[in-house]
């Protein structure tokens, strides 16, 4: 007496048959792979020594896929002066919901949107679930809001430092320091005169040195570059009495443009004025 011992043998077939098919594996029970997508079918053949075999009919697996997710581009932006909000956007085949996650690994998904607020950057995972429940890859898509900003403070001063009393014919030395205050090199930067008081001929506007050793253009975050230009006193300037002016700096990251009107510090855009002797 007692239970009599039986063996499995598990088959896949690519058609309804429990007939045909190609050994997959024994025992009392089998997992189907869900490595390749379609339908393929399973039987089982049941051995005992008293009853021989016996066979089960075939039964369907279908194993369905669904796409990933179409994400729109990684996007960089400069931070406005009212900050912008960027959102993540992806696109899903039809009858597939999206789901946003905070990253490749997150078990829940986020609420609300993929979105970004603020200086920083942030990197969102879509994923594209099935009506069935089958789950895409997740792909990946990255916000970045940066600090794009530049300061220019500019200074002057006669050239002969020992000349307490400008007069026509004296030269004064005005000298640039335009400064990147953000978080991104900045390239092209350049630094042009907006307004002049003088009668005469501005000089060029000349690069002297960069804090970081950057070449003439560039900036990078934190970088100052040093700039000079000089200019002769007119009697025409001097019967008015005081010369003023104001420059503006400028560069680009990327293709957006940032700029400053030139001050006594970084905080402000105060005109740069020197007085003249008038005797």
């Amino acid at each position: 007496s007692g239970t009599e011992p039986i063996t499995y043998e598990w088959f896949s077939n690519a058609t309804n048959s429990n007939v045909g098919g190609t050994s997959v594996g024994t025992g009392a029970s089998y997992t189907p792979s869900t490595a390749v997508v379609g339908t393929t079918y399973y039987y089982v053949v049941a051995t005992s020594a008293s009853c021989g075999p016996a066979t089960s009919n075939a039964v369907a697996v279908v194993v369905t896929d669904v796409e990933d997710p179409v994400v729109g581009i990684d996007q960089v932006e400069c931070a406005l002066d009212n900050i912008q909000t960027l959102t993540a956007t992806a696109t899903v085949e039809q009858g597939a919901t999206l789901l946003w996650y905070s990253s490749i690994e997150a078990l829940v998904p986020i609420q609300g949107l993929p979105t970004l607020s603020e200086i920083g950057t942030i990197t969102y995972w879509a994923e594209a679930v099935s009506a069935e429940g089958c789950k895409s890859s997740r792909v990946p898509v990255t916000l970045t809001i940066n600090d794009c900003s530049i300061a220019l403070v500019k200074t002057v001063a006669p050239s002969d430092s020992g000349d307490d009393c400008v007069e026509a014919g004296d030269e004064l030395t005005y000298t640039f320091v335009v400064t990147n205050q953000g978080n991104v090199t900045l390239t092209n930067v350049a630094i042009a005169e907006e307004s002049f008081s003088g009668t005469g001929t501005f000089g060029a506007i000349t690069f002297q040195s960069s804090s970081m050793n950057s070449a003439e253009g560039t900036l990078k975050p934190g970088e100052s570059a040093t700039y000079t230009a000089t200019y002769e006193v007119t009697a025409a300037d001097v019967e008015a009495g005081i010369v003023t002016n104001q420059a503006e700096a400028e560069g680009f990251f990327g293709q957006t443009r940032v700029s400053d009107l030139s001050g006594s510090t970084v905080d402000n855009d105060t005109r740069t004025e020197f007085e003249l002797c008038q005797t």
